[in-house]
C-alpha cells in the first residue's frame, strides 16, 4: 500500500490546519494514509468518509479523528461538495 502514503514533512511543521470545500479541494479525496494524525470538522453539507474499511456519514457539526496509518477517503453525496476544517498533526 505504499502508493496511497501522502508525505508530509510534519518535523518542519508540527501542526497543519486549513478548511476544505469546492473551491480547493478536487472530490473524492481518493483513499490514503500518512504517519500523523488528522481530524476533520464538517461545516456545510454531507460527507461520505471511509476510514479502515468502515464507512461513516458525517452531516454539518460532525468530527472524525483518523490516526497514523489509517487509510481514509472522502466523498461528496451531494452535487455541492462538503466544507470542512482540517487539522493535522504530529
Amino acid at each position: 500500500m505504499q502508493f496511497l502514503f501522502e508525505y508530509s514533512d510534519v518535523l518542519q511543521s508540527p501542526y497543519e490546519a486549513f478548511t476544505c470545500g469546492p473551491d480547493t479541494t478536487r472530490f473524492p479525496v481518493r483513499a490514503h494514509w500518512h504517519y500523523f494524525m488528522e481530524i476533520i470538522y464538517l461545516k456545510e453539507g454531507i460527507a461520505l468518509v471511509e476510514c479502515d474499511g468502515e464507512d461513516y456519514v458525517l452531516e454539518k457539526g460532525d468530527m472524525i479523528m483518523f490516526h497514523p496509518e489509517a487509510v481514509h477517503a472522502i466523498y461528496a453525496t451531494e452535487k455541492q461538495p462538503p466544507i470542512y476544517d482540517v487539522l493535522k498533526f504530529d
